[in-house]
């Protein structure tokens, strides 16, 4: 008796089982072509709302930030070239803007408009830069890059109350404000840490502290 109630209890629930299982099936959303493809960033709104970074390989050479709305659907789509870039973080910030950094070298175009640029140039090995984007168009709102002679790159950014915290870590002379011509030079260092503060709405620059010293490699994670 006592497997005969197991057996139906089991029997049914298997609708509930396969309507499930449906569902997803039908909320999958296929990306890529011949080439190695993946998904390296998501971030889920509170509403559902689903925000990724794509690497789609050969033919296409591209890095996409898609978004989906609940149910799967397509919302929009912004495509940058992903040779000789990466995208090191993402994530949604409380004002309606989606963040993207990443490390690159030689140039790249900040923006992703077809009619518009914004060409960031790397002054010598890897550069890193941040790009804010609407959460609601996918429009580019803004972008700037940091960078030096050496390997530059950001760790990790956080918003809050309207500010950008950016922290990562830089390896010889570096020009933290692109809107000015001085260049922070620290003394006797192999690879520092540094700590940026920038307006979120505009990126404008605010101030920048380092840290480190010596021969020894510094880093700051997330």
């Amino acid at each position: 008796l006592c497997l005969t109630v197991l057996f139906l209890l089991l029997l049914s629930t298997y609708p509930l089982l396969a309507q499930e299982q449906e569902w997803q099936l039908e909320s999958a959303v296929n990306y890529g072509d011949v080439g190695f493809d993946r998904t390296s960033h998501i971030e889920v709104a509170a509403n559902g709302d689903v925000y990724m970074v794509v690497e789609l390989d050969h033919p296409l050479n591209v890095i996409a930030v898609s978004k989906l709305d609940a149910n799967g659907q397509s919302q929009w789509q912004q495509l940058w070239s992903n040779q000789n870039h990466e995208v090191v973080d993402f994530q949604l910030d409380d004002d309606g803007g989606v963040l993207m950094t990443g490390i690159f070298l030689g140039s790249l175009d900040l923006d992703p408009h077809p009619l518009s640029s914004q060409i960031a140039v790397s002054a010598g090995n890897l550069d890193t830069y941040v790009i804010r984007l609407s959460q609601s168009t996918g429009q580019f709102i803004w972008g700037d890059q940091i960078g030096g002679p050496g390997d530059d790159i950001i760790d990790a950014i956080h918003a809050r109350d309207n500010e950008l915290y950016i922290a990562g870590n830089f390896d010889g002379p570096i020009s933290f404000d692109t809107t000015s011509s001085v260049t922070t030079v620290p003394v006797g260092l192999t690879r520092d840490v540094f700590v940026q503060k920038r307006k979120l709405s505009n990126g404008g620059y605010q101030w920048t502290e380092h840290f480190g010293g010596g021969t020894s490699v510094d880093r700051c994670f997330d």
